[in-house]
């Protein structure tokens, strides 16, 4: 089973589970639930029809909560992988990007080592560093559960109140001057505390203040200044530059404390989407010859914004704020509009 096989098996795994992930339900609910799905036939992306038994579904649903989307990978031979073994230097380099944001996917991980050179690009599988990291406890559930569950959530009181920031290495396209090779997209984002919308979400061939800066002032002059900006300690949001921008705005600017990452869940859980739901079709769309460039990649992902991530509820808020941000994120669009 080649790469592709194997993420779109996830995803088909993934969607069987969904229902079972995405809410909480009661021990009742759930059993009942999993019922129904096992009773159905499924039709596979190859075309293939399929049912799934009661215990199959168990353990797709069990490795999701221990290991997040990478543990629904089907595993690969062992005689089928190119690095059997991970060198330890490499490792405990992985092992560092996770703990330094449990949210980063194993193929985020993968990538910035691919970028900072540790690795040759292709010989570090998904699965193989997945198990490793699951045998050593570093999960994003581990992490996430280890001294941070006293921390009240917070939550900004309005709109345009905090603005959170952030950057993923996301997924590769055909380098646009290299043909044959790839390169790394970054995709930078602001999102509002409040209201959980993407005032502004741009794909980067770089990962440098100038395009921070880009897509804070296009975030600006759809939505307005925000009072206050999140973001953590990476190189560019600390940059003196950066600091003299939001000086000039008004806008406070605040970093998170180092090894406390409280109040990041929600760009966490924003590029978590982005992962599951975003990356699988982009990359089939690359493909297909569908995206090629950063323009391309740029007017999906605006597409996808408005109709996947903006028309979801957000379970995190409660029913009072939810009505309010149904208004706001109608404003939000509204202004949006008007400005293109």
């Amino acid at each position: 089973m080649d790469e592709q096989a194997r993420q779109q098996e996830a995803n088909f795994r993934y969607g069987l589970i969904a229902s079972l992930v995405s809410r909480k339900l009661d021990p009742g609910e759930q059993m009942a639930l999993m019922r129904e799905i096992v009773s159905h036939e499924y039709e596979t992306s190859s075309g293939q029809r399929r049912r799934i038994s009661l215990r199959t579904l168990e353990r797709y649903l069990k490795a999701y909560r221990e290991g997040g989307w990478e543990a629904l990978l089907p595993s690969v031979r062992a005689d089928k992988l190119t690095t059997r073994e991970i060198p330890e230097d490499v490792l405990a380099k992985a092992i560092a990007l996770k703990q330094e944001q449990p949210g980063r996917s194993v193929r985020q991980i993968i990538a910035i080592l691919e970028l900072a050179a540790f690795v040759a690009p292709g010989t570090l599988k998904e699965s193989t560093l997945s198990k490793q990291l699951r045998r050593r406890g570093v999960t994003r559930k581990a992490l996430l559960n280890t001294g941070w569950s006293h921390f009240r959530r917070f939550e900004a009181t309005h709109r345009n109140s905090m603005w959170q920031g952030d950057v993923q290495h996301t997924l590769y396209l055909p380098h646009p001057d290299k043909p044959g090779k790839k390169v790394m997209a970054y995709l930078v984002i602001f999102i509002d505390d409040y209201s959980r919308f993407v005032v502004h979400g741009q794909f980067y061939f770089e990962e440098r203040v100038a395009r921070l800066e880009d897509c804070l002032k296009k975030a600006i002059l759809k939505n307005g200044v925000p009072e206050m900006i999140y973001v953590d300690n990476g190189a560019i949001y600390s940059s003196h530059h950066f600091e003299r921008i939001c000086g000039r705005l008004g806008a406070e600017l605040k970093h998170t404390r180092p090894g406390r990452p409280m109040g990041r869940g929600k760009q966490e859980k924003f590029f978590r989407f982005v992962d599951q739901s975003f990356v699988p079709e982009a990359y089939d769309l690359i493909e297909q010859g569908k995206i090629q460039t950063l323009n391309d990649l740029n007017r999906f992902f605006s597409a996808w914004l408005e109709i996947a991530y903006h028309q979801k509820v957000h379970t995190a808020l409660s029913s009072a704020q939810s009505t309010d941000t149904k208004k706001t994120t109608t404003r939000f669009a509204c202004c949006r509009r008007m400005n293109s």
